[in-house]
């Protein structure tokens, strides 16, 4: 039998219709994950995420989510 390691990651994304466009998340974060774009924040280096979850701390309107991705 062989046996695969099991790898996990955090994945960040904006819900984009509750996002205000602030940049809390853009000033918060140290790894560089996210962007203003047309007025609403993205993600544009999801796996640059380390899981400090400032930027669920610090976005006023809860837009920012995370979810667990696991992958053998």
């Amino acid at each position: 039998m062989l046996i695969s390691p099991i790898s996990v990651f955090i994945e960040v994304y904006v819900d984009t219709p509750l996002c205000n466009g602030c940049g809390d998340c853009v000033d918060q974060c140290s790894m560089g994950v996210f962007r203003i774009y047309e007025e609403k924040a993205e993600p544009v280096q999801s796996q640059a995420c380390i899981g400090c979850f400032k930027c669920l701390s610090f976005c006023p309107v809860n837009a920012i989510q995370t979810r667990w991705i696991m992958r053998a």
